[in-house]
């Protein structure tokens, strides 16, 4: 209604109260996933509001309206990582008791995986074991809610210091662009405006706003320039270029001269879409050969780290490479060059890993520094979890990896156990609780960054749980 009347301040309260609201609401809701969940099924009402704003921006040539669309952007993106560091080290010492409470139910799921990584447990069994697994984690994620609420970073009157574009531009180095994306339709099913698509290019010297394809164009898009460079074979060409014409062909020519540096802040479907391939012309070099890239989940932790970068480490690298497959003698499979052990229900089917060991080596050799190399039954949970990780500064995973979309929290990196309590799959709930902070984390691993997508909060991934 405020906004039938045209812009005005009045509609631009208005709409920030109706985010209130809804952020009220997410508040309530229990667990980082469920609230993320939530939250994303109201990302269109971020997405329009920032549009609107975007689009009065450029009709009235006002800067105004787009700093205020780009906090709303930067208010709905990776909106439930951003509040969990803020909590991670937020935590009373009163909530010991919840912590050490968590800590044996973790155990007990350990247990119950480990009985479900043997690839000979019979199907009833399996059954039994699936279901007491589902109970000892509703158990653990209720626990995981005690210590949010009890962190005081988490309280509902409380909200994050979002990035502004002024001081996106004055963290920016003289040769650093930031693009900031925006994925969403042009027009709802009543063909009202929904938003649309933009792109948000800043520098130093100022801000251009481009207009992209919508969601229904970009979506399939991606698609298929996916499919064929997933085929290795030289047909990724011609779609790179056409991705290329779309989204940063004008945005990079207009970038001022000596940017060599890109800072990417994707959204939507582009969270998939590697970007370092995509090329102006099929015979040109992909933009990798011509700009550094970083990919980050949103302006506002892009600050964060910038703002709090870490000293160097003692020890310049940890490489972890190869563990034993479930089953078998000690472990190890007997026929390691057929070896496939099926991982819970799921049916996924992993292989061995012939090239991880001389991987880590060059890693450690390389690295140098006294770097440390842990290969097979020495590659173990027990051992990451009980080291001071601070020590390093890179963490290299030679492993494999397993993505559970339906069951986020059971993806995780397999590793050895290397105690009876542990069960070698160093899973998101578990590496949430590690000591990474400054680290840089290799995850030499298929499936690393595959994982439900969910709007405004990106890919629910391994990569995002070491985030």
């Amino acid at each position: 209604v405020s906004w039938s009347s045209g812009f005005s301040e009045r509609a631009v309260e208005d709409s920030r109260s109706a985010l209130d609201a809804i952020e009220a609401l997410r508040d309530q809701q229990a667990g980082s996933s469920g609230q993320a969940q939530v939250f994303s099924t109201w990302s269109e009402d971020y997405y329009w509001l920032s549009g609107r704003l975007i689009d009065v921006g450029l009709k009235e040539r006002k800067p105004e309206p787009l700093e205020q669309a780009f906090q709303i952007s930067e208010r709905l993106r990776a909106r439930t990582l951003i509040d969990t560091l803020e909590a991670a080290h937020a935590v009373p010492t009163a909530a010991a008791p919840i912590r050490q409470k968590r800590g044996a139910a973790l155990e007990r799921i350990s247990t119950v995986q480990r009985r479900l990584l043997d690839p000979a447990l019979p199907a009833a069994e399996r059954g039994a074991a699936i279901q007491e697994l589902e109970r000892l984690e509703i158990e653990e994620a209720d626990l995981r809610n005690q210590l949010a609420r009890a962190a005081p970073a988490l309280g509902a009157s409380r909200r994050p210091s979002f990035a502004t574009l002024a001081r996106v531009r004055q963290a920016l180095a003289a040769d650093e662009a930031l693009l900031s994306f925006q994925v969403s339709s042009w027009e709802d099913e009543r063909g009202d405006f929904a938003g649309g698509s933009w792109l948000l290019a800043a520098t130093r010297g100022g801000t251009h706003v481009y207009r992209l394809p919508g969601r229904g164009e970009l979506r399939p898009a991606v698609r298929l320039f996916n499919g064929t460079f997933d085929r290795r074979d030289g047909s990724d060409a011609v779609p790179a270029a056409g991705l290329y014409r779309r989204l940063l062909e004008q945005p990079l020519r207009d970038l001022p001269p000596g940017i060599r540096r890109l800072i990417l802040v994707p959204d939507d479907a582009l969270h998939q879409l590697p970007f370092a391939a995509l090329r102006p012309s099929p015979k040109e070099s992909p933009l990798a050969a011509r700009y550094e890239l970083t990919e980050v989940p949103s302006a506002t932790l892009w600050l964060s780290w910038k703002e709090r970068r870490p000293g160097a480490a003692p020890i310049p690298a940890l490489a972890l490479a190869d563990p034993p497959l479930p089953g078998g003698e000690d472990g190890r499979p007997a026929a390691k060059e057929r070896a496939a052990v099926a991982v819970f229900a799921s049916g996924i089917r992993l292989g061995p890993l012939p090239y991880a060991r001389a991987e880590s080596r060059a890693v450690v050799r390389d690295l140098g520094g006294g770097s440390v190399q842990r290969l097979g039954a020495d590659a173990s949970e027990v051992y990451l979890k009980t080291t001071p990780l601070q020590r390093f500064g890179v963490l290299h995973f030679a492993t494999h990896a397993v993505t559970d979309e339906g069951n986020p929290d059971r993806s995780g990196v397999l590793l050895a156990p290397g105690a009876a309590n542990q069960d070698g799959l160093l899973q998101i709930r578990e590496i949430v609780d590690l000591d990474l902070q400054g680290r840089v984390i290799v995850l030499s691993a298929c499936s690393s960054n595959t994982g439900a997508m969910l709007r405004g909060e990106g890919v629910m991934s391994l990569a995002r749980a070491f985030f």
